[in-house]
């Protein structure tokens, strides 16, 4: 896992975020685990999170090994010091009826829902922290055509022990939709004006999707509000999908979201400029950086991909 830094100075157009020069840090931020442990395979797709009971940032992260997807934590070392090598692994989160996860080898891409407009601090919703994470529901297909979706859990602490949810779960509704193969990479935002939560997720058609006939495997950005008193959801929206000719007309990733100095909501997303096949695993290379603007007063409209700023950094410019 390696990290990209801002040159926030830039104060110009639309400020810091939008406009910064980024920089790639070559310097992994966590390492993988030796051979057989628990990370020895994957360390990516990390969420962090400001844990106030001690005073120092909170990394969940998704870790790999052999025939195991499973969501580690990381700790930094100060409330200051999160650069590469600032972190200590502490180890898998603590979920106590394992039972209730719909594919136990598989929970990761883990998420805590988080304040909208404070990044990277968790909200409280009725005194818990609710978490969300990516699972698959097994059935007699390959495992390449079994839909990922996307479940719940709650905790008094960050550090757990978390209580799945199951009467909670984003899953496909139909075959026409965009989701109709996977729910995936989701990503949670708390809005107390409304006291319910934003999601977005990464969705994956099984069939051709007609309107991207430049991509018909694509994967599109969809949200849909989570009311956790009545535990239930509005109806889904895809808000942003693939666009041709650009960074972003293969598949799209889950959308961090930050409310903009001039009142915009901007997203950093990554994506590929490669559409997928249907036989591959729908997120081929390169893997790219970016952002995503809403012009909307709340995010859950359309998006618009960022061409004039993003990608980050290309494949062909890297070292």
């Amino acid at each position: 896992m390696v990290a990209i830094m801002a040159d926030t100075m830039n104060q110009s157009g639309n400020g810091p975020l939008l406009e910064s020069e980024w920089i790639l840090d070559a310097k992994c931020v966590l390492t993988r685990g030796e051979s057989g442990e628990i990370d020895s395979g994957v360390v990516g797709d990390p969420c962090i999170v400001w844990d106030e009971m001690i005073e120092r940032w909170r990394m969940f992260y998704f870790a790999q090994t052999e025939g195991k997807d499973s969501t580690c934590m990381a700790i930094s070392r100060s409330p200051d010091e999160v650069a590469c090598g600032d972190w200590s692994k502490e180890g898998p989160v603590e979920i106590l009826d394992e039972s209730e996860v719909k594919s136990p080898n598989m929970v990761h891409k883990w998420w805590v829902v988080t304040d909208a407009r404070l990044p990277n601090h968790p909200a409280k919703i009725n005194g818990k922290y609710l978490s969300l994470f990516v699972t698959r529901i097994p059935d007699s297909e390959p495992i390449a055509h079994s839909s990922k979706v996307i479940q719940f859990a709650e905790a008094e602490t960050l550090n757990g022990p978390w209580k799945i949810l199951p009467d909670l779960m984003i899953e496909s509704d139909c075959d026409d939709f965009v989701d109709s193969l996977n729910c995936d990479t989701p990503t949670a935002y708390w809005f107390w004006e409304r006291d319910e939560v934003l999601i977005y997720y990464k969705a994956y058609p099984r069939r051709p999707i007609a309107e991207l006939p430049f991509s018909p495997y694509g994967s599109c950005l969809v949200s849909v509000w989570l009311d956790p008193r009545k535990r239930a959801f509005s109806a889904k929206k895809t808000v942003l999908r693939p666009q041709q000719n650009t960074w972003a007309q293969g598949w799209i990733g889950g959308l961090h979201l930050v409310c903009h100095e001039n009142g915009k909501w901007i997203g950093l997303i990554n994506a590929s400029s490669t559409p997928p096949e249907e036989t591959c695993d729908r997120e081929p290379a390169p893997s790219m950086g970016g952002w995503a603007i809403c012009e909307d007063a709340c995010p859950d409209g359309i998006w618009t991909l960022d061409t004039e700023r993003s990608p980050f950094l290309r494949t062909e410019n890297l070292e």
